[in-house]
């Protein structure tokens, strides 16, 4: 005795297998599809800040999805352009309060990020230039100081300003500024990448 088969079962299995072979197709054309990530994306952002603090970054920019490089590894070529750099390097320091939050493969981590805020050594910079102008003038001659039409030496500029500089980062600690960010990442190709934002780029250029 034949036993009837059920039309709606019949339906069904039909189009759970056209599912499960579309999925194989797409799997081999687009790589590997993932339904769940792993790991822990708190790893890849310590690495990553860990890597800035370091001054590897390439290593730091092999954590980011959406950069091949932010320029961090590009050094001032004036020496006061350099003084200044190396301060807000110096002042990087990083803390995470709280785990990620992870939702599917996406995820979020809140980070605090201190670093050196340029704009406010650059504020007292000027405020501080009239006054070291006038205490240099008062010990130079004035060839050293002035060119043939009277104006200042470029030298002589420059001395001010790295002067001012040097003043002002002997106290670097006062101009520290903490902010807080929330970066997001993601999971593809087995594994964590981190997006920038604009709030992680203004505090890596030092508020810039």
């Amino acid at each position: 005795m034949k036993k009837k088969v059920n039309p709606f079962w019949m339906a069904l299995c039909i189009l759970l297998s056209l599912a499960i072979l579309g999925l194989c197709v797409f799997a081999g054309r687009g790589g590997t599809l993932y339904l769940q990530a792993e790991g822990d994306p708190q790893e890849l952002v310590r690495y990553f800040f860990n890597s800035i603090l370091a001054g590897e970054y390439g290593s730091a920019y092999a954590c980011l999805s959406d950069y091949s490089s932010l320029g961090l590894e590009n050094v001032p070529s004036s020496p006061s352009g350099r003084t200044l750099y190396e301060a807000l390097r110096q002042s990087y320091a990083y803390s995470m309060p709280g785990e990620s939050r992870v939702e599917n493969l996406s995820a979020v981590q809140t980070v605090e990020f201190r670093y050196l805020d340029v704009k406010a050594v650059e504020q007292e910079i000027a405020e501080r230039v009239e006054g070291i102008t006038e205490r240099l003038v008062a010990d130079r001659d004035s060839a050293e100081i002035y060119d043939e039409e009277g104006r200042y030496q470029a030298s002589f500029t420059d001395e001010v300003y790295a002067t001012a500089l040097a003043e002002v980062l002997e106290n670097a600690e006062d101009y520290y500024t903490t902010a807080t960010m929330d970066l997001s990442l993601s999971y593809s190709d087995g594994a964590w990448k981190m997006k920038t934002s604009p709030a992680l780029f203004q505090a890596l250029m030092g508020g810039v």
